[in-house]
C-alpha cells in the first residue's frame, strides 16, 4: 500500500467540498491556512472524501487500516505493544492527553517526518483508520479483510490513531489507539489516505 505523507489539508478538503464530494466546507479557525491538517470531520466524512477522491483520480483510495497506519508510522519497525507504551512514557511517540476542548494546530510538517518522510504522525491531530473498534475482544481480535472494512456499515466504532487513544465517550491517555463514534465529527480528527 501507499499512504499519503501527510494528513488531508483543510485546502484538499475544500476543493472536495466545492465538487460536490464532502457535505460541509471544512471547520478553519482564524489562525488556520489550507495547509493546516482538516479536522471536526466525522469518519463518514473521511471516508466519502476517499469516495471522491477516487472518483476524480480514477485510481482507487481508502483510508488506513490500524496496522498500515502504525506500520508506515513506525517506518517498517516490528514493535510491540510494551515497546509502544514505553515510547509514550518517553514522550518519543505522542503527547499526553490533554482535556481542553482547544488546542491550536499548525501547518502540516510541522511536527517532523519519520525515516520514510511520513509526517506530523506524532501532530495534535488524531487520524481515523478504517479499523473497527468493538466492546468484544472476540470480535476485536478476528480477521476482517479490507472489503469488509470498507463497508461504512461494519461498526458504529472505528479507530483513530495518532497523537492519543480515544475511546468514546471519553479520551483516555497511555494506550496505543482507540475508538471514536463514526459519526460524530470530533475536534482534532482528521484522517490521511491510502492508496492500492
Amino acid at each position: 500500500f501507499q499512504i499519503s505523507r501527510h494528513e488531508v489539508t483543510i485546502g484538499q478538503w475544500n476543493k472536495c467540498f466545492q465538487d460536490g464530494g464532502c457535505p460541509k466546507k471544512a471547520k478553519q479557525r482564524h489562525y488556520q491556512s489550507a495547509n493546516h491538517p482538516v479536522s471536526r470531520v466525522s469518519w463518514y466524512d473521511a471516508y466519502l472524501f476517499t469516495k471522491w477522491l477516487s472518483k476524480v483520480t480514477r485510481d482507487s483510495y481508502r483510508l488506513p487500516t490500524e496496522e498500515e497506519w502504525a506500520y508506515a508510522a513506525f517506518a517498517g519497525r516490528d514493535v510491540t505493544q510494551a515497546t509502544i507504551d514505553d515510547l509514550i512514557f518517553k514522550r518519543q511517540l505522542v503527547r499526553t492527553a490533554t482535556f481542553s476542548a482547544y488546542r491550536p494546530t499548525q501547518e502540516i510538517g510541522s511536527f517532523g517526518e519519520n525515516a520514510w518522510s511520513i509526517v506530523d504522525v506524532t501532530g495534535p491531530v488524531w487520524e481515523w483508520t478504517l479499523t473497527c473498534w468493538f466492546s468484544s475482544d472476540e470480535e476485536n481480535r478476528r480477521h476482517w479483510t479490507i472489503a469488509q472494512l470498507s463497508d461504512p456499515n461494519l461498526c458504529p466504532n472505528r479507530v483513530v490513531q495518532g497523537d492519543e487513544r480515544a475511546h468514546v465517550p471519553y479520551f483516555v491517555d497511555k494506550v496505543y489507539a482507540g475508538g471514536c463514534r463514526t459519526g460524530s465529527p470530533v475536534d482534532h480528527i482528521g484522517f490521511r489516505v491510502v492508496r492500492g
